[in-house]
């Protein structure tokens, strides 16, 4: 929300979170738990997934969606001009 707020973004560090994430639920798991939570900061979460190559092609049984096709999220082209300086 940092980011939404004031536009800081602290790139490195959403990386290392999300990186950790993966390791203990995997990474179907890690999506389905982000989407859950994060719906509507989806499209700021994408690009850091995407770079990871940890994102699914779709997001099985979440909430009353029973399939989200990830290809359907938006992504924010600022976040992903700076991911491609790291």
């Amino acid at each position: 929300t940092r980011y939404i707020e004031n536009g800081d973004l602290k790139e490195r560090l959403i990386l290392n979170h999300i990186i950790v994430l993966n390791n203990c639920f995997g990474p179907e798991v890690l999506c389905k738990i982000l989407y859950l939570k994060l719906k509507s900061q989806m499209k700021y979460i994408k690009p850091f997934l995407i770079l990871l190559n940890i994102l699914p092609d779709k997001i099985m049984n979440v909430g009353d969606e029973q399939i989200i096709y990830t290809d359907m999220i938006e992504i924010d082209s600022f976040i992903v001009n700076k991911l491609r300086k790291v």
